[in-house]
């Protein structure tokens, strides 16, 4: 059940921890969240906006609880601490806000965790999508509950399991350099935000293989080794790399991989 509060003004700064993005995190006096007001409660979540709509935010809230069940029961956290969504719907204030709490803005970002249980969001797309950029960070703040340096670190096994467990699905089929056998390295897909977004077409077929293979504890014990693969599976990075391109060309049909892999040198093979 979501309870309404009356307006009021947020109390205090937070402490700062991670970010969606890679980047420098610096300290802050200030949060940039003091113009926000408190508007709704579940009973794991609280919201707060600016001038976000009443129907914006009960999508939040909806979305939130509506995942909070299953995200904890295959990240194995157990209950996780109340976690509260900032929303924003002026861009200039959701960035001023990031500045504050990650020492940097990276351009075209729509949400981001800070503290271990903070989220931000700017609403500027539909209902549903807000709701799932909000979804998509708590998944970020069930993470680190795992392990607390697990953010961006690395970054392909950080956004692989927002983006599984958040339902983002990309076909490959879609992706031209999927088509034509470039299929990304890990390396590639760990690029910082600002240089590619390749883990965000590519994060939620990696999961899936992931657990086809190795099942949610698999994809948990990789959180917690921050994404070592010969120490938490037994294998090396290319042959984890090459076991994922075999499972996308047999569900998928995705060709093989061929020498200018995304983030490969040549090494001589032919496009099939």
């Amino acid at each position: 059940m979501v309870r309404l509060f009356r307006a009021g003004l947020v109390a205090a700064a937070l402490a700062l921890t991670a970010s969606c993005d890679s980047g420098p995190v610096q300290p802050s006096s200030s949060s940039g969240t003091e113009q926000l007001t408190p508007k709704l409660s579940t009973a794991h979540f609280r919201v707060l906006a600016d001038r976000a709509g009443t129907t914006v935010l009960q999508g939040i809230a909806d979305a939130l609880e509506e995942a909070y069940p299953r995200v904890t029961a295959d990240l194995r956290t157990g209950e996780l601490a109340t976690v509260s969504a900032y929303v924003w719907t002026d861009e200039a204030s959701f960035n001023a806000a990031m500045r504050s709490n990650l020492g940097v803005v990276w351009p075209g970002t729509k949400g981001y965790v800070f503290a271990p249980s903070n989220v931000a969001v700017l609403a500027v797309a539909s209902a549903g999508a807000i709701a799932q950029t909000a979804t998509h960070e708590f998944i970020h703040v069930a993470t680190l509950a795992v392990n607390p340096s697990i953010s961006n670190n690395p970054r392909w096994l950080w956004e692989t399991v927002a983006l599984y467990e958040n339902r983002e699905f990309v076909h490959p089929a879609t992706l031209a350099y999927m088509r034509t056998g470039q299929l990304p390295t890990l390396a590639a897909l760990n690029a910082s935000f600002n240089d590619s977004r390749q883990i965000y077409e590519v994060g939620y077929v990696l999961g899936e293989f992931i657990v086809a293979n190795w099942g949610l504890d698999g994809m948990v014990r990789l959180v917690q080794t921050n994404g070592n693969v010969p120490d938490t599976l037994g294998l090396s990075v290319a042959d984890f790399e090459a076991r994922w391109y075999a499972f996308l060309k047999t569900k998928y049909g995705v060709p093989p991989a061929y020498s200018i892999r995304t983030g490969d040198a040549r090494d001589g093979t032919q496009m099939p």
